[in-house]
């Protein structure tokens, strides 16, 4: 944390965040995720932003996202 890099690869991010994007879906229930993409910075967040959007795409689930 603090060097501006992310903390693990776009695949890891997608490994894990698929799972509970398709229970949140499936339930309806709200999912957190909190300091985003590893260190929290709005570049970090961004991009986590965007891999949830290419999941929710590519699975068609549809969420409301609150950064």
């Amino acid at each position: 944390m603090g060097t501006g890099l992310k903390l693990c690869s776009k695949s890891s991010y997608v490994r894990d965040l698929t799972p509970m994007l398709e229970a949140s879906s499936k339930y309806g229930t709200k999912l957190l995720i909190s300091s985003a993409g590893g260190d929290g910075s709005n570049a970090h967040v961004d991009e986590l932003l965007e891999i949830i959007r290419e999941i929710a795409t590519d699975k068609g689930y549809n969420f409301k996202v609150c950064p």
